[in-house]
């Protein structure tokens, strides 16, 4: 199987077929052998849907779709009516997709599925002529939650082993494992899904009761309705209960949701938030990802950023500000993956630039101020990489201040942990520093580090051995800049602070990553003339 790049390809017509196929790709995907069949099955199967609008030109076709279809170990052909209508000349694409196919050595791998329409209804292209024994699988009654419904998850689950037993290739004797398998996936679904989803089927069931009674009642319901989905979505997409969700279920139940977020979105006369929105973008852009197809992915994440700001625009709340900063950083951490190191710094920059009219929007949060602060910091390292020092430090300085603004509308813990932050951004600019600038630059830097983590110690009820650690760094950078200048006496009483903060200092055996930045530091402390330990041992 390893010399195709796709196990199966899914044809169909978009006008009616387009809710089957693409629960037949999640379905698909979401396939994992049994424990006992593992060593003889794929443990992803690999599907191909085009999902692109752009369809004008037959270049499309030679370029993206036929290649695509060479590719591909089976061809799964989406029977409906409209795909049974033939266009004229090259306008059928489904007959042009099973002619190149069943011309190709895999012809006589093609499945049929029948998603709309009768059952005994025409086929798409010639395939009851030159399949007119092939078996049909009925996937009609598929839709959202259909695990739901005992009697119909029971056939669905039959019909979709027909699918995926060729596709995985499943011998015959090893059926009855899968058989098993399936049954114990369909018990887990049922449960894990049955207090989210049954909540969400009475919510939108009693606000449809009632919307039956007038236009405007109906239009207060479609409201209430989107809302109690969107309310779904941030469940699902913020669960990290694996006990109740293994993370296939909890992806499978997402996109449901979203799907379904979508569909009332369209038709609500209201904004839904746009919080839902950007999670339901990041999971199918995640989704794409993994197939490789990135510029789908790449497009999912952009159009997020873009709506995101649109719905922001016209509401001006703070939580749909801060779903736009979400989707910057969803943009980012996309191209960091691709080790797109020069796009990810211009996203970084733009995004700053967004995030500070956000900021100006709604200048009570400090959330703002601390996410420029961080998107500074990843600049930072990406420009120490590239070895422009400068820049680096600049970059600190900048993120050191806005985490001090940031700092300033918190009080308590949360004012604590900014003002660290704040700290050890200091002392990284301050390492800079000491090699582009000179001494006296660094020194101004650490000073306001100090101070910024004795405010910090007056916030917090309760310090912890990090923020300790981090002013005993603090100091013994301190003593070795004043020791490369001569300054001994300076540099001493430095350290003899640095000790005092230590002394007494518990930190646990099993945090094995302090109880070395612990020794680093001491050693630091207790070595005259080392002037670069500390700075090393502090960084952020």
């Amino acid at each position: 199987m390893s010399e195709f790049l796709y196990d199966a390809f899914i044809s169909y017509r978009r006008s009616d077929g387009g809710s089957v196929a693409r629960w037949l790709r999640r379905e698909l995907e979401a396939f994992r052998p049994p424990r006992s069949l593992r060593d003889r099955l794929p443990q992803r199967l690999r599907i191909y849907l085009d999902t692109a609008y752009e369809r004008g030109a037959a270049d499309f076709f030679e370029n993206t779709i036929k290649p695509a279809l060479l590719a591909s170990r089976f061809l799964i052909v989406v029977a409906t009516p409209d795909a049974a209508l033939r266009g004229s000349g090259g306008d059928d694409w489904i007959a042009r997709e099973i002619d190149e196919f069943t011309c190709g050595p895999n012809g006589q791998n093609l499945l049929l599925v029948r998603g709309a329409g009768a059952f005994g209804g025409p086929l798409p292209g010639d395939l009851s002529r030159c399949f007119p024994h092939i078996e049909i699988v009925d996937l009609r009654d598929v839709g959202r939650f259909w695990y739901l419904n005992l009697l119909r998850a029971s056939r669905i689950a039959d019909e979709k082993l027909k699918l995926i037993a060729p596709v995985a290739g499943v011998a015959a004797q090893d059926m009855p494992a899968l058989r098993r398998e399936q049954e114990r996936i369909q018990q887990s679904r049922i449960g894990a899904a049955a207090g989210v989803s049954l909540a969400l089927l009475v919510t939108i069931s009693s606000l449809t009761t009632y919307a039956l009674i007038s236009r405007y009642q109906a239009t207060t319901a479609l409201e209430s309705t989107l809302a109690a989905t969107a309310s779904l979505v941030l469940r699902l997409g913020g669960s990290d209960d694996t006990g109740a969700f293994s993370n296939e279920a909890r992806k499978s139940f997402l996109n449901d949701a979203c799907d379904l977020f979508d569909g009332l979105r369209t038709k609500a006369s209201t904004d839904a938030s746009a919080r839902p929105l950007v999670i339901c973008s990041g999971q199918r852009a995640d989704d794409y990802e993994q197939l490789h197809e990135i510029d789908k992915a790449r497009q999912f994440l952009q159009k997020a950023v873009v709506e995101a700001i649109a719905i922001h625009t016209r509401s001006h709340v703070p939580d749909d500000a801060r779903s736009v900063v979400i989707a910057l950083d969803q943009l980012c951490d996309f191209f960091e993956r691709q080790g797109d190191a020069k796009t990810l710094v211009a996203s970084l920059e733009k995004s700053d630039s967004t995030i500070a009219a956000l900021q100006s929007d709604h200048p009570d949060q400090s959330f703002f101020p601390e996410s420029r602060a961080l998107r500074l910091q990843r600049m930072a390292g990406i420009y120490e990489r590239q070895r422009q020092a400068s820049e680096q430090l600049e970059a600190l300085d900048k993120a050191a201040a806005l985490a001090g603004t940031a700092a300033q509308k918190q009080i308590g813990e949360k004012q604590s942990r900014l003002l660290a932050f704040k700290a050890r951004l200091l002392m990284a600019a301050a390492e800079v520093a000491s090699r582009v600038v000179d001494a006296d630059a660094a020194l101004a830097r650490l000073n306001e580090a100090v101070a910024a983590m004795d405010t910090a110690a007056k916030s917090s009820k309760s310090a912890g051995s990090e923020n300790s650690l981090d002013q005993a760094a603090i100091f013994a950078m301190i003593a070795a800049v004043e020791t490369s200048r001569g300054n001994n006496e300076v540099a001493g009483q430095a350290r003899a602070e640095g000790r005092r903060r230590l002394d007494g200092l518990f930190i646990s055996t099993r945090d094995v990553a302090e109880q070395e930045r612990l020794e680093r530091i001491r050693h630091a402390l207790d070595d005259v003339g080392n002037a670069d330990m500390p700075a090393r041992s502090a960084r952020p």
